[in-house]
């Protein structure tokens, strides 16, 4: 879905002058005019209270104080992002294993450097494709209704759009597992994993299988008191 970048707000994220430098000349050459820079995650979440971005390029390896990762975080928790904002954190192949490890606060995408403006532009249009059709999922989710959220993805899932599906799903089981339904987590865990081998439906699983066990072993005190009672 090509998206006009002309009246976007967007800030790029980046400790490297030269970096910063090539992004900004790139994301000028599709249009974009309101560039904000920041060189560390300090200066970008002070850019953030500052204005609201609908763009944030970021880079996972910052050198001082917080990496890409922890500035989403704070961004999340500090509600600097609008819920149709476009966090992606640009990373090497090594950083973007360390992120995909994150359980929550996940950016909307991942740029693996080096890349080129078509790279750039294509991962942008996808993000405001996903956010344009998940809007109703993400403005439950920002309001804090999880169950309205469960059933707005339920009823998108039934329109079987191919593109859509494998994100609805992966959202839907991210989903369920916040509200504690840990059973339907791992059916749609399962059901993926049976069509397609996915890293991230791979460590759902392994999430469920975690937060079943503490949820269900009984603690140690209990099992001391019953003994007791014996």
């Amino acid at each position: 879905m090509a998206i006009n970048l002309t009246s976007k707000k967007i800030l790029v994220v980046e400790d490297q002058a030269i970096m910063r430098e090539t992004i900004k000349h790139i994301l000028g050459s599709f249009g974009a005019r309101f560039i904000v820079e920041a060189e560390s995650g300090i200066n970008a979440i002070t850019a953030m209270r500052i204005d609201r971005f609908d763009i944030v390029l970021c880079d996972y390896n910052l050198l001082r104080g917080k990496n890409g990762q922890q500035v989403l975080e704070e961004a999340r928790h500090l509600k600097l992002l609008p819920v149709n904002a476009i966090f992606i954190i640009v990373t090497c192949e090594q950083s973007q294993e360390m992120v995909l490890t994150a359980i929550d606060n996940k950016p909307d995408d991942y740029l693996i450097k080096p890349f080129n403006r078509q790279q750039l532009l294509s991962r942008i249009e996808r993000c405001y494709a996903r956010k344009k059709y998940m809007a109703s999922i993400e403005n439950e989710i920002d309001s804090g209704n999880l169950y309205l959220a469960i059933h707005n993805c339920e009823q998108l899932l039934q329109r079987d759009d191919k593109k859509m599906r494998l994100q609805l799903l992966k959202i839907h089981a991210e989903l369920t597992l916040k509200v504690g339904d840990f059973k339907t987590a791992e059916e749609i865990y399962q059901d993926i994993l049976h069509e397609r081998e996915l890293p991230w439906a791979r460590l759902g699983l392994g999430v469920v299988a975690f937060f079943s066990a503490i949820t269900t072993k009984p603690s140690k005190l209990s099992r001391i008191s019953s003994s007791n009672i014996r």
